[in-house]
């Protein structure tokens, strides 16, 4: 099975900020756990725009479909 990871830069869980290398090493863990394979990883950036947002390339990942 495969994941898409989504990381945001300032995210926060409880009240404390989440690194974005916080955020991927707690995904890549998962990931490894549970026998998921990374398929693609996206990242929002406190300075992106909408229309170029690791949100939105995500989407569009997602809605091309097939990715083997």
């Amino acid at each position: 099975m495969k994941a898409i990871g989504y990381f945001v830069e300032g995210a926060q869980v409880n009240g404390a900020e989440r690194s974005l290398s916080q955020q991927t090493e707690q995904f890549l863990a998962f990931c490894q756990e549970h026998g998921y394979q990374v398929a693609a990883t996206f990242v929002d950036t406190k300075d992106a725009e909408e229309a170029d947002s690791g949100f939105r390339q995500m989407l569009n990942f997602i809605e091309r479909g097939d990715h083997g």
